[in-house]
């Protein structure tokens, strides 16, 4: 059975448009430009961090979203809805729009049930109860639901929070740095729960944070951010193996850099002679190396035109040891660079022990300064 071309076409349905759009934002605080031409979209379902060193504005644009920040220029959609640019502005508490604070802000009068329910209103009592005792179920809270914040630890304020962000069924949820006041131990374990209760929510999230490790296990998407503007946005693979720069190739762990120039469309340092791909002879460079990229062995004789470090400390760190050490070019006795490896388990050398270098070329980049 065929179908004609007109009624396939009417088969076709359209994609459906992103749960929250931000196009072209800017905002100024006095003559300062803290957020500059930025634009995402987040899809339903899906988690965006909006990743950043403190004041690049990536927290200005997530009170624009929720209405908090008058927007100045750009558009807001929701699920292709304008809510604010071209002369429209929906108040915060219309914009279908669940939000998250670092301090949680939660009321102290209230107890946990009250707390959750407070976002329903205009819904009858009897339906104000059964959506807040369904969410607190989600978050793993509903044995406290007449406890009161200050009798909850920073994780269970954390899990109320946002069950009451979840109440009203947004469509968006934003998330400010919400992790930052739990210890790292908590942190961990609390941001896997947020993880699994947002996804099985269904709502998309946009997220702010300044930490890499965080974005990378929570989003699906990573928008990095630098002096108001967007200079790379991805997964987290693409951002950690395929960087556009050395700032965002330092924002994913501790990296090590050493200066040269381009020679024959490669960079010659202690460590190596470096391809460098697309680059103009004479260009000076940086070159990143990921501790991680490099790996050790023992020196022997076998190595002696292979590049070599004398270790200076080393030090376990749990699942990885960290070893510092001074690399000599071969042959050549006053070039060399200091450098980290990070090497699994337990591996510690002696300091002004003789090793053997090897560099990962897959975590090994080189940018033009």
């Amino acid at each position: 059975m065929y179908l004609s071309a007109m009624t396939a076409t009417a088969l076709k349905t359209e994609p459906a448009p992103p749960a929250l759009q931000l196009e072209e934002i800017r905002h100024r605080y006095g003559r300062v430009l803290a957020v500059d031409g930025v634009s995402v979209s987040v899809a339903p379902g899906e988690v965006l961090c909006l990743l950043g060193p403190s004041g690049c504005g990536k927290t200005t644009v997530l009170r624009i979203a929720a209405g908090l920040e008058p927007l100045q220029e750009g558009t807001i959609r929701l699920s292709g809805v304008t809510i604010a640019g071209g002369g429209v502005e929906v108040p915060p508490e219309r914009r279908g729009v669940g939000l998250v604070f670092q301090d949680y802000a939660l009321f102290p009068h209230l107890d946990v049930l009250d707390n959750v329910a407070f976002g329903l209103t205009g819904w009858p009592a009897a339906d104000r109860r059964a959506r807040a005792d369904e969410v607190l179920a989600l978050v793993g809270m509903n044995d406290y639901a007449h406890a009161f914040p200050h009798e909850l630890s920073g994780g269970q304020q954390q899990r109320v929070a946002l069950a009451r962000a979840l109440a009203p069924r947004p469509r968006v949820v934003l998330l400010d740095e919400p992790y930052s006041g739990l210890d790292a131990r908590l942190r961990d374990r609390v941001r896997d729960e947020v993880l699994h209760i947002l996804k099985a929510s269904g709502s998309a999230c946009l997220m702010v944070t300044h930490d890499s490790e965080e974005a990378m296990f929570m989003a699906d998407r990573i928008a990095v951010m630098r002096d108001g503007r967007i200079v790379q946005e991805g997964t987290p693979v693409e951002l950690y193996c395929e960087p556009v720069d050395a700032f965002v190739a330092s924002f994913f762990g501790e990296v090590n850099r050493i200066e040269g120039v381009v020679h024959g469309g490669a960079v010659e340092t202690p460590i190596g002679i470096i391809p460098a791909r697309g680059l103009q002879e004479d260009t000076p460079v940086t070159v990143v190396v990921r501790p991680e990229a490099v790996s050790l062995q023992p020196w022997g004789p076998a190595y002696a035109d292979d590049p070599g470090g004398v270790v200076e400390q080393a030090r376990l760190l749990g699942r990885t040891s960290l070893v510092h050490m001074t690399v000599t070019a071969p042959g050549q006795t006053d070039w060399s660079v200091h450098l980290h490896a990070r090497v699994p388990g337990v591996y510690l050398p002696r300091p002004g022990a003789r090793v053997r270098i090897q560099i990962d070329p897959a975590q090994t980049f080189v940018f033009a300064d």
